[in-house]
C-alpha cells in the first residue's frame, strides 16, 4: 500500500490549500478514513473541495495529456531560450 498527497494548488488548477491523497493497492476504508478524520477539518471550505475535482476532470484523457505535453514543450523551449541568452547568442 503507498499513499502519496499531491500539492494540487502548486501543481493544477485549484484553489490554495488544495490537495489530494492518491493510494495505491489495496485500501481498509475503514482505517483510511479513521486516520483521514485524524488529521482533516469538520468544516470543509466546498470552494476548495469543488476546485479539486475541477482540477483532476480536467486531467482526463486527451485534454489532460494536451496540457502536460504543452507545459513540458513550454519548460523545454524555456531551458533553450535561457541557454540562448547564457551563452550570448
Amino acid at each position: 500500500m503507498i499513499y502519496e498527497t499531491q500539492s494540487t494548488h502548486k501543481l493544477l488548477a485549484a484553489f490554495s490549500q488544495a490537495s489530494m491523497i492518491h493510494v495505491k493497492g489495496d485500501i481498509n476504508e475503514e482505517t483510511f478514513n479513521e486516520a483521514y478524520m485524524m488529521h482533516t477539518t469538520t468544516s470543509p471550505h466546498y470552494g476548495i473541495v469543488a476546485s479539486t475535482e475541477t482540477a483532476a476532470a480536467m486531467m482526463k484523457g486527451n485534454a489532460g495529456k494536451r496540457m502536460i505535453n504543452g507545459s513540458i514543450e513550454r519548460a523545454i523551449k524555456f531551458r533553450k531560450e535561457i541557454k540562448r541568452l547564457e551563452s550570448g547568442i
